[in-house]
């Protein structure tokens, strides 16, 4: 039964507007939800994917190669002056983060969707907010003081997404001057695109962040040669100026192979620039207590196989 109803659903949504999709599709998770053999399958994968994230070996084929680079380009570092907090709600939409300065100018927000409680956290701090999110009419709730744009991040004459077609996309350039930052190198950015980041970012400056707080979507696309180009250069460009933190698998996404490896399919990723972080080292345990399962109805994904992967930086 459920190997009939998951393609039909997703035949289904693909073809409807992102407002729609998720409505869909949050009934699709209801019915499924209610299915024990389902529930018991989704536990299992979690709990076999966490057993499965080991980088101890040499990657020979070329997805291994592929994907043990991006694994050690996010491999998160510490340093003595580091201290995380998780800044949101207590589900889905929050972000471990570094302590914020008294000299952060400002914070961009791109992706807002359905929730804007890390928005309104650092709202809370004076920091003004600008959001961006072309899939949504407006604010789900206010966030004191922010800016709200009915656009989104993309590429000059690159094809989108079909369901982000005859949307307003602009670079990141364009949205940092509707936001009144360009030219400003005291800046936080927190983005969650559903798979757009990696052409838009891959040939972004981050230097102008302090912090990046990234939903990385897609991960399998390291399986193809082309796609996964997009992916690379974009935690290259992110490892040359910023140190990843800070990693957790939104336990929503797949759980996928790469020939002998396995990683989960959408993470989200802290990173910090590396001025701010005094003696970084390659984290030998991960941060715990920050986070909290994307679904709790389901076990969250053990990421600490990650660290078996070599740091690698550029």
């Amino acid at each position: 039964m459920i190997s009939r109803i998951l393609p039909a659903v997703s035949a289904v949504t693909t073809r409807m507007p992102p407002r729609l999709r998720r409505t869909y599709g949050d009934i699709s998770n209801r019915i499924l939800d209610t299915s024990t053999v389902y529930r018991h399958l989704r536990s299992t994968v979690a709990e076999m994917g966490s057993a499965l994230l080991d980088f101890s070996r040499s990657p020979e084929m070329d997805s291994e190669h592929r994907l043990y680079e991006f694994a050690s380009l996010i491999r998160p570092y510490t340093s003595d002056n580091l201290a995380l907090t998780r800044v949101g709600s207590a589900a889905d939409g929050a972000y471990a983060m570094a302590a914020v300065g008294d000299d952060i100018a400002a914070a961009i927000s791109i992706g807002v969707g359905h929730d804007v409680s890390w928005d309104q956290a650092i709202a809370a701090k004076n920091i003004p907010v600008t959001m961006f999110d072309p899939t949504v009419a407006e604010l789900p709730s206010p966030v004191p003081g922010g800016t709200f744009h009915r656009i989104g991040i993309g590429v000059p004459g690159a094809t989108p997404a079909p369901d982000l077609h005859g949307m307003d996309l602009r670079p990141l350039d364009d949205l940092l001057a509707l936001a009144e930052v360009s030219g400003s190198t005291e800046l936080l950015l927190k983005i969650d695109v559903e798979g757009a980041e990696w052409d838009a970012l891959r040939n972004v400056d981050f230097s102008v962040f302090q912090q990046v707080l990234i939903e990385m979507h897609d991960i399998a696309r390291l399986s193809d040669p082309q796609q996964a180009e997009a992916v690379l250069e974009t935690v290259r460009k992110l490892a040359q100026t910023h140190y990843p933190v800070h990693v957790h698998a939104n336990n929503e996404g797949a759980f996928n192979r790469f020939d002998r490896f396995w990683f989960p399919d959408v993470i989200e990723a802290s990173y910090v620039r590396k001025d701010l972080l005094a003696g970084a080292t390659p984290a030998t345990r991960l941060v715990e207590g920050l986070d909290i399962p994307s679904n709790p109805k389901y076990p969250d994904f053990d990421m600490s196989g990650l660290l078996t992967a070599r740091p690698l930086t550029t």
